[in-house]
């Protein structure tokens, strides 16, 4: 799955592990942001939001029995394609087209479900975290019932598109649609390019156990 330009990241030099010397703050929430090396985006606990935010849109989400909402944004095509070929590339960069929001659910811990990319796991409060989702509910495309509008299955197991509001092109890449989430919990770590994000994550959260967790 792609959706931004295919730049290297270095995946865990060791599998991930959760981490467990340490708990979390008192009152805080764990949030997850992950890199396939080119695609970025952001993994909340389902039952943090819903027990913790006033969040009013969880049924449209269709979450069902899923512990794990993913979230990411990009260029439609790019991301429905199976191979993601220099045409494609090119369109996606230097011709604004249509986008959209790809959630997927999953109940495997996040350190299970990205064995082999960048995870970097650190603590908000519930009120950066409803932020957080609000910010990514401003970027999807409403119908005019004021309904999230779904344009059908993800490219995972059990994932789903829903229609973003503002067109993909070479400057606003779904990196810098994940640094703008992440204003949301005052996180400064905005990039059009996943390794730069990253690094700039990594900068300026601490992450909740550096002896245990691999990046």
């Amino acid at each position: 799955m792609t959706s931004c330009i295919d730049l290297h990241t270095l995946p865990p030099t060791q599998p991930h592990v959760a981490p467990v010397t340490l708990p979390k703050k008192p009152k805080s929430v764990r949030v997850h942001v992950f890199s396939h090396g080119w695609h970025t985006g952001v993994v909340v606990k389902k039952s943090d939001v819903e027990k913790l935010t006033s969040i009013d849109w969880l049924d449209e989400l269709e979450a069902g029995h899923a512990k794990y909402l993913e979230f990411g944004w990009g260029d439609e095509h790019a991301f429905r394609v199976k191979k993601v070929g220099f045409g494609t590339v090119m369109t996606s960069l230097f011709l604004p087209t249509k986008s959209v929001v790809h959630l997927e659910r999953f109940s495997e811990t996040p350190y299970e479900h990205y064995p082999h990319s960048q995870l970097k796991t650190f603590d908000v409060t519930p009120s950066q975290l409803e932020k957080m989702m609000v910010n990514i509910k401003k970027t999807i495309r409403k119908d005019h019932h004021g309904k999230m509008i779904n344009v059908g299955s993800g490219v995972e197991a059990d994932s789903t598109f829903f229609r973003a509001r503002r067109l993909y092109f070479i400057g606003r890449s779904c990196n810098s649609w994940t640094g703008k989430i992440l204003k949301g919990a005052d996180i400064e770590a905005s990039s059009l390019f996943a390794p730069k994000l990253m690094e700039k994550l990594r900068a300026e959260v601490q992450p909740v156990n550096a002896i245990r967790v691999q990046f």
